[in-house]
This record gives structure tokens, sequence and C-alpha cells, in this order.
């Protein structure tokens, strides 16, 4: 009897084992949209869109979903619905014959010198590779002391409240970084294509030594453009 029970043991602990180990193999396959549990602060009709996302977008837009839901489905929805591009009459190149460059600079994602990386002095942001951009920025100054911001070819993931902004900082990771004397130059026009900027004439813009693309709702810096 006891050979028996002990055996019954011995068999029942090994079924075990072989249960642990080979779960992975025969567990049900997770649902092809999990985004509905993960996410559900995200509008439905979105949630093929945000799948189809690289993995690491997605992992990071979960990850500050954790720390603030609103934010993150307030950010992911802009990205997936931006507005339309300008009609290419509206992104006419300004008449600049008469006007003296400034200085320029192009967009592009947020990052670090090699000296600041080799002395651990700053780091990027959390979550900064959400806000990558592209384009040119040009400031011009007219003979009569008029002064514009021209970009150019813009190409820049869309957040719900784009702003752009002149600073003395040639590299602001943050809003906190622009400085207290940075100029607010309006509401984003578009987020692809080319648009003007007026600059406030009084202004010495060159003073300023970077153009940067920030969301005024929840004080993220989305690209810089080093102006030289």
């Amino acid at each position: 009897m006891e050979t028996r029970i002990r055996a019954s043991v011995l068999l029942l602990g090994s079924l075990l084992v072989l249960v642990t180990f080979t779960y992975p193999m025969w567990r049900p396959a997770p649902p092809e949209n999990i985004v509905e549990d993960e996410f559900p602060e995200l509008a439905e009709d979105l949630r093929d869109d945000f799948a189809q996302l690289p993995l690491a977008v997605q992992q990071d837009y979960l990850s500050m979903r954790q720390r603030n839901a609103q934010m993150s489905a307030a950010l992911v929805e802009a990205r997936l619905r931006p507005p339309e591009p300008l009609p290419l009459e509206e992104q006419e190149p300004p008449d600049v014959s008469a006007a003296s460059v400034i200085a320029r600079g192009e967009f592009g994602p947020l990052q670090l010198s090699q000296e600041e990386i080799d002395l651990d002095e700053r780091e990027l942001p959390p979550y900064s590779r959400l806000y990558g951009s592209a384009g040119e920025a040009t400031l011009f100054q007219f003979p009569d002391r008029r002064k514009l911001l021209w970009i150019e070819e813009l190409a820049v993931v869309y957040g719900p409240n784009l702003k752009v902004v002149l600073s003395t900082n040639p590299n602001p990771l943050t809003v906190e970084e622009l400085g207290v004397d940075y100029i607010d130059l309006g509401e984003l026009v578009n987020p692809s294509g080319s648009h003007a900027y007026t600059v406030p004439t009084e202004l010495n813009a060159a003073a300023y030594n970077s153009v940067v693309i920030i969301e005024d709702t929840y004080n993220i810096v989305f690209s810089v453009a080093p102006l030289r």
C-alpha cells in the first residue's frame, strides 16, 4: 500500500513539474488587441493604430500611463490624429530678398553632447524618444527691423498644445531649461510643412540660441533647433 501511495505522489509531482515547465508552450494565446486592458483610456477607434506603432514606443506610452493616464492618452490621441497638412499655396515662402539671415538651425530629437555623456552631467528626460522632429528654422531681419522666423519642411510628432518659442539656451531639454526670458511666438501652425512666425521687432534676436517646440499643457520639450 505504501509503495502504491509513494508511486502516486511521485507521479503527481512529475505531472506538476511537467505542467510548470511546459506552460508557455500550451497556454492560450493572448488576444490580438490587448490595448483595451492595458490602455482603457485610449479611444476605441485608435487602438488598432496604436498597436501599429513600434513596440518600444507603445511601451513608453504605457509606462507614461502608469504615472499620468490622462497625459498619455492625450499625447497618443494627438499623435494619431494630427491635423491635415496645409495646402501648398499656404506654404509659399515669404519674400526675404531684402532681409538678412540672423541665424539658422535644424530640428531634431532631444540629445546630449558627447561631453555631457562622458561627464554624466545631464540626462535625457523620460520618454524623450516619443517627441522627435525634423526641419529647418531660419531667423530673418529686414532693414526696417522687422524680424521673421521661417520654419521649413517641418515634420514633428503632434501634441495637444504645441507652441514655438525662442530660448537663450542652445539645448533645453525641459521647459524649466528654457529660461525665464524665453519668447513665446504662438501656436505651432501645423506639424508638417513650412510656415512663418512674427518675431517682436524690439527683440535682440541674436541673443537667442534655439527655436524650441514645446507642449504647453504638460510642459514637455518636443524638439530643439540650435541656432548658429
